[in-house]
Order: structure tokens, then C-alpha cells, then sequence
């Protein structure tokens, strides 16, 4: 499950109760549909692919009339995809004339869309339009006349994949440590690392579009310098020209004005790091939470005996991970279980470096296994967690449930 910001339209997962970009609430959307059909209306194209796609997501029956509107009066690619897409997710069937004349006359990405749209509103009447053109079109048209002609089950997938990824915090917290707990390194560390990824991802997009979203990335002078690197790793030159120029221009006023007064760097991305004030970065602040959250749900999920039968088998938790386990566990013989199946997990990775030094060390280097050739990269995520997601931040000092900032 997903939410959608009614202040910026950032989406986000169930986890969260509060936007991370803009603090704005959860469930506060009086007036939102308005808002993003209003988006409809925008100079900007992202402004309007993004309002669409929203639009599309929450069925709203609403907005048919102007995603009709788009259709017309739109030439950008992107910007007719998303509102084709959005209108065959409402379902709305007069939607069907401005989407045949997408078909007919549109550009490539467009024109696909809009064959899928309209086999999803069982338009089985403009299939000798379809014939004509659907050839064209690889396999959205292909697909959607084969849907309307009743030689397949259910209509083509979107040929855009924007949609098919997991929200930040979005999902069943316990689902996806069952799924995660084989991984040949830490689940919680891996379950982090997807919703900071997402994070990032949608910081810079909306950064982009919304100056509020800037002015507080400035006020709280940037992320910490980890969450920094981990953003450029992702991000798009453009992206980050428009993102990190106002907070460039901040800083130059601030060093500017240092030799009047010296507090005026103060709150800088690197002194909170070397200060222990990771807390103003929204990126640690997202990170803590869904810390808390995974550890939570793996405290519960440890009760359940087949669990800790598949816990066991499995690589176990980087260090910071268990010490955070072992506070949420009240039980004491749960608290055992816990440490026996860490040291279980410790002794195998030491055996499995052992065993790829001896190999080494009498030329039989051919005959490692892969588990042996990545044991001393994995003894080091066990002691530190995985790169740049801060492991453990949730126990820091001064950081409660609501982590940093958020």
C-alpha cells in the first residue's frame, strides 16, 4: 500500500505517518484531487505527468474530463502517456474518443499507452483501429488486440514501469523480513537500504518541483555527509543543479559573513556529523524509522518457532542489528535464542574465512566456494552494517522513536 503527500505528492508507504520532505500529515487531503487536477493545468510537464499518474493510481472518476482535456491540448510524450495510462486505470468508458485519436496520430509512447487504456475499457469497437495501427506498436498493441478479440485473459501491462517498486516504509514489515531473512547479509540492513534508496529518489525529484521542499533541505543545511554520497550514487547532474544550488547559495552567504560572526557556519552537513547531530538529516530521520520498524516486527516474529528454525539456517544480522534485537526482546530465554543464533552465525563466517585462507595459502584457490571468496566483505558489514545506511541510529542518544527529524 501507498500514500500520497496532499502538500508535495510524494508517495510514500504505510510506515509513515508524516511526509519526510515536508512534514505535511497523513490523512490531511481535503481539497487534494482538486489540487491535482489543478496540476493538470501546469506549464510544467512534470508537474502534469506526476498529477496524472496520482490521478490514475486513485481512480479518481473526477479528473476524466480534464485527463481528456490533456489528451488534446498536450504534445509532450511523456505528458499524453501519463494521461492515457491514468484514464484506462479510472476505467471511465468516455475517455474512448480521445484515446482512439492518441492512437491514430500520437507519438510511440503515447499511442502504447493508450492501447492498453482502452483494452482495459473493453472497447471492443475500435478494434479495426487497432488492427490497423496495432502492428506498429510492439507488443501494448499486439496485446490489446488480442485482449478485445478474447485470445487473452486479461489486458497488457503498462509498457512504463514507474509504478512497480516498493514505497519507502510500504509493505508488511514482517512479510518482507520472511523474505529477506536467506539473504547472504543482513535483512534489516538490506530492508533499510531499499527505503533510503527510495527516499533519495524521491527527494530529488521533488526537490525539483517544489521550492518548499529546497528551503528545507537548507534550513537543515543538507543531509549528513553519508546520505550526501548515497544521493549522488543515484542522482542526475540535473537533478542535483537545480536541488543543491540554493543550498550552495546559502552556504557562500554564510562564509561570506564569517569573519562578523563566527556562529554563523554553525549547522553545517559535516559539523553535524562530527558533532553527533545526525538527527537534523531527514535521511537518518527515515532510516531510524524503519530501523525501528523492521526490529520491531522481527522482536515478534522470533516467538514463532518455524521462524527462528529458518532465522537460523540464514546469515544471520550484522552486530549493530542484533544489539538492537536483543533491547526489543523481553523474553529472556528469547534473549539467549537470539546471541546462541548470532554466534552460530559469527562461528560459520570465521570457519568460511578459515577455510578460504587454507585454500589460498596451499594453491587450491580453484576450489572455494563463493560463500569463502565473499566471507571477509560479509565480517565486515557484520561488524558495521551495510554502507551509508548508519546501522544501529535508532539507539543513538537523543533519538526516539521519530528518529531524525521526521
Amino acid at each position: 500500500m501507498r500514500w500520497y503527500c496532499a502538500q508535495c505528492w510524494a508517495e510514500w508507504g504505510e510506515g509513515l505517518t508524516r511526509c519526510p520532505l515536508c512534514e505535511a500529515a497523513r490523512g490531511d487531503e481535503e481539497g487534494f484531487a482538486d489540487r491535482l487536477i489543478a496540476g493538470l493545468r501546469s506549464d510544467t510537464p512534470s508537474v502534469v505527468q506526476h498529477a496524472a499518474d496520482i490521478l490514475g493510481e486513485r481512480r479518481e472518476q473526477q479528473a476524466v474530463p480534464e485527463l481528456a482535456r490533456v489528451l488534446e491540448a498536450s504534445a509532450d510524450e511523456f505528458v499524453l502517456e501519463a494521461a492515457a495510462r491514468a484514464l484506462g486505470k479510472i476505467g471511465d468508458r468516455s475517455a474512448v474518443a480521445p484515446l482512439c485519436r492518441v492512437v491514430s496520430s500520437g507519438p510511440r509512447a503515447a499511442r502504447e499507452a493508450a492501447c492498453v487504456a482502452l483494452a482495459r475499457l473493453h472497447a471492443a469497437e475500435v478494434l479495426p483501429l487497432l488492427r490497423e495501427v496495432g502492428t506498429s506498436l510492439g507488443a501494448c498493441g499486439i496485446g490489446a488486440i488480442e485482449y478485445l478479440d478474447g485470445r487473452r485473459a486479461e489486458p497488457p501491462a503498462d509498457a512504463s514501469g514507474q509504478w512497480a517498486h516498493r514505497s519507502a516504509l510500504g509493505g508488511d514489515p514482517a512479510a518482507l523480513l520472511r523474505g529477506g531473512i536467506h539473504l547472504p547479509g543482513c535483512a534489516v540492513c538490506a530492508l533499510m537500504a531499499e527505503d533510503l534508496n527510495g527516499f533519495l529518489a524521491q527527494w530529488q525529484y521533488f526537490s525539483a518541483l517544489a521550492p518548499a521542499i529546497r528551503d528545507r533541505f537548507c534550513e537543515r543545511t543538507g543531509f549528513c555527509p553519508e546520505h550526501l554520497n548515497a544521493l549522488g550514487r543515484i542522482a542526475s547532474q540535473q537533478g542535483l543543479d537545480v536541488s543543491l544550488s540554493g543550498l550552495m547559495t546559502d552556504l557562500a552567504d554564510r562564509v561570506s559573513g564569517l569573519h562578523e560572526d563566527p556562529t554563523r557556519l554553525t549547522g553545517s552537513a559535516a559539523e553535524n556529523a562530527l558533532m553527533g547531530q545526525e538527527d537534523r538529516c531527514q535521511a537518518c530521520g527515515l532510516c531510524s524509522q524503519a530501523e525501528i520498524l523492521y526490529i520491531r516486527a522481527l522482536a515478534t516474529l522470533i516467538q514463532d518457532a518455524s521462524f527462528r528454525e529458518s532465522y537460523a539456517k540464514g546469515r544471520g544480522m550484522c552486530i549493530p542489528h542484533c544489539l538492537c534485537l536483543r533491547s526489543a526482546v523481553e523474553d529472556s530465554d528469547l534473549t539467549e535464542w537470539v546471541d546462541a543464533a548470532q554466534r552460530g552465525h559469527l562461528r560459520r563466517l570465521v570457519d568460511e574465512m578459515q577455510s578460504h585462507l587454507r585454500k589460498c595459502r596451499q594453491r587450491l584457490r580453484r576450489d572455494t566456494t563463493r560463500d569463502e571468496e565473499r566471507a571477509a566483505w560479509r565480517a565486515l558489514r557484520v561488524l558495521s552494517g551495510e554502507q551509508g545506511i548508519k546501522a544501529g541510529i535508532s539507539r543513538r542518544p537523543a533519538e526516539g522513536p521519530q528518529g531524525g527529524g521526521c
